[in-house]
């Protein structure tokens, strides 16, 4: 029944919780978006009584606070189809109907929520040239791609044996550029011309 649905989502949720930790519960970020996310497919999945099925994708880890406030939207059904709403676009046009439909219905976006967002339009991006993982740590976006990437080794060789340029690459062969600690929405906007300029 729908009743035993919503239960069954509200403990979904609230093993989700658990699992991050007291600590890391509203920090999505801490753990991967994308973690966090499978977690809700998964139980979404369940309920309808269909396979998950693991497919490669972009993981993002970011140490910001990433979520929809219970505050912003009260009903635990509500935030859940709002997640995977969020998830699963597939276009910047989409991201900005989700926008869209969150100020129609709820209001003014919190910080935390357009994170998400930010976090969406990112992921687009890094998906589109083969980026695997994206990382902020210690002041620095640190790459990692898939064997299918896109990206210009001949353009990116250059700029790594440049020695006014920042970028880099680790002994684990993962790129690196620093950040001088940005945050917020330049945080964001460093991460994404970083991307554009690795095609």
């Amino acid at each position: 029944t729908a009743y035993e649905i919503g239960v069954r989502l509200v403990g979904s949720e609230m093993c989700i919780r658990d699992s991050l930790g007291p600590e890391q519960s509203g920090n999505l970020g801490a753990v991967g978006f994308e973690t966090y996310n499978g977690l809700l497919e998964e139980a979404v999945n369940e309920l309808r009584g269909e396979e998950v099925k693991a497919t490669p994708d972009t993981e993002i880890r970011i140490p910001i606070s990433i979520r929809i406030p219970e505050e912003y939207v009260p009903d635990i059904n509500d935030r859940l189809v709002l997640y995977k709403r969020i998830s699963s676009a597939n276009n910047e046009h989409e991201i900005d109907q989700f926008n869209d439909e969150l100020m129609d219905r709820f209001g003014p976006i919190p910080e935390e929520t357009k994170n998400l967002e930010r976090i969406m339009r990112l992921k687009l991006r890094a998906q589109e040239i083969g980026i695997s993982n994206l990382e902020w740590i210690n002041g620095q976006i640190i790459i990692s791609a898939d064997i299918s990437n896109k990206f210009d080794s001949n353009r990116i060789l250059k700029r790594i044996q440049d020695p006014k340029d920042l970028l880099s690459i680790d002994r684990d062969q993962r790129l690196c550029y620093p950040t001088s600690l940005l945050q917020g929405e330049e945080m964001f906007q460093k991460t994404s011309k970083l991307i554009d300029s690795l095609r």
